[in-house]
């Protein structure tokens, strides 16, 4: 876990920017403060993602240009729950002077999160994320179905384009991490006490006691000290089952915890991606998880699947457990497969293809950059990509049919404004 907790949306980002790095494109992350859990990720990587790409500006208010003179090509809002973030306003201004295309990556949305989780949360928590929709020329999901829900959620102009682009696991840490042999009837559970209540920790407390197989757990989890925990791990021991209680783990340890496990039990209520199953998956343990429709989309009929009545839990649980040595086969076989589709490499390329696609929609110059509340916005250039890195040759076709004409009134109109109010837009 990196050292300031996980969070799937800034683990995403980070992520997103090596990935993008590593495949060639220059990146510029601005954030009001430097990632803690990014410095966790540069050792992970262990020198085999190229950074030389990515450059990081700090600003706590979010509210400056990096370089007004710098070319960037697409902005991209990452958002945050927090709807006074400035990021929302920041990822628009910073599309609106740069003339760039802007991009929301869309984690969830309104009716997808609330028509699924446990836990319903009020419609304005995604105000901010609309404004954004709004303006967007491209939403961009980590699954096709967040693109269903986003295109019925958001009041997106004509023309958007919604596209799945799925995130990458640290494929460079899994590279890393020692072969190492399961712990029989062990569970791992990957957890967040702060993450929501759609997390589920309270279905732990129900189910794991009456888990007849279960001799080891190991729970990761960002609050060791919170009763439930404590109370969870007192029943257990009393019941014989050794507890592990692990939190701020590293990369590598995070998954080694997961290569040690006989099964990872997942039992979120709803998730717009889902790490945790495909990072089980790619050390080769098999992993049981609720019956999310994302879930059939990222893993296939590879997941062990929970009953919907949580008193059937603990059967599930002991069956897989007595049936390890044939499961564990099974996620062996997939592993690969998994450490591939989802790799920091993979993602590059699922990236730059949905780019092309709406480079050869538009005709016109394409161009991103990225915001959020903690990591406020990445932007990247295209225009002074090495030729091997340019999507297609149909950019550099775009950016010779754009009329001059325009090109010039755009360049007059931000010149007097930066003249005038020191700025390239109106505030």
């Amino acid at each position: 876990m990196p050292r300031e907790g996980f969070s799937g949306g800034r683990y995403h980002a980070l992520m997103m920017c090596a990935a993008l790095s590593h495949h060639g494109y220059p990146v510029s992350l601005m954030t009001d403060k430097f990632p803690n859990m990014w410095a966790e990720l540069m050792e992970s990587f262990g020198g085999r993602v190229n950074l030389e790409n990515l450059t990081i500006h700090i600003n706590r208010g979010l509210s400056f240009l990096p370089n007004r003179r710098s070319q960037f090509d697409i902005t991209i809002c990452v958002p945050d729950g927090n709807t006074v973030s400035p990021v929302f306003s920041s990822a628009i201004t910073h599309s609106r002077v740069y003339q760039t295309s802007l991009i929301l990556l869309n984690f969830e949305s309104p009716s997808w999160f609330n028509s699924t989780s446990s836990a319903s949360r009020p419609i304005e928590q995604w105000s901010r994320w609309n404004t954004v929709a709004k303006s967007a020329d491209i939403i961009m999901s980590s699954a096709s179905l967040g693109s269903h829900y986003a295109a019925l959620d958001y009041d997106a102009k004509p023309g958007t384009s919604f596209v799945e682009v799925a995130p990458a696991i640290n494929s460079a840490a899994i590279r890393q991490v020692p072969k190492t042999r399961k712990i029989r009837g062990s569970i791992f559970v990957p957890t967040r006490i702060g993450g929501g209540q759609h997390k589920a920790f309270v279905s732990l407390a129900r189910v794991l006691p009456r888990v007849k197989n279960l001799r080891h757990l190991t729970i990761m989890v960002d609050s060791p000290q919170n009763d439930a925990v404590i109370s969870l791990s007192q029943t257990l021991e009393k019941r014989g089952v050794t507890v592990e209680i692990l939190t701020q783990l590293s990369e590598s340890e995070k998954f080694l915890s997961y290569g040690k496990a006989s099964l990872t039990l997942f039992p979120s209520t709803f998730e717009g991606f889902g790490y945790p199953p495909i990072e089980s998956l790619a050390m080769g343990t098999p992993c049981a998880v609720r019956d999310l429709e994302v879930y059939r989309e990222t893993c296939g009929s590879d997941l062990i699947v929970l009953p919907d009545r949580e008193s059937e839990w603990a059967g599930t649980l002991d069956g897989a457990l007595a049936g390890t040595a044939e499961s564990t086969a099974t996620a062996k076989d997939n592993m690969q497969f998994y450490r591939d589709k989802y790799s920091i490499e993979s993602m590059g390329a699922r990236f730059e293809s949905a780019l092309e696609h709406n480079v050869a929609r538009r005709t016109s110059n394409i161009n991103i950059s990225r915001g959020w509340y903690l990591l406020a916005m990445l932007s990247i250039r295209l225009r002074f990509l090495p030729q091997r890195a340019h999507p297609t040759k149909l950019l550099q076709r775009a950016k010779r049919s754009y009329p001059s004409a325009k090109k010039l009134f755009w360049r007059a109109k931000r010149l007097l404004f930066l003249k005038l109010w020191g700025t390239a837009t109106l505030r």
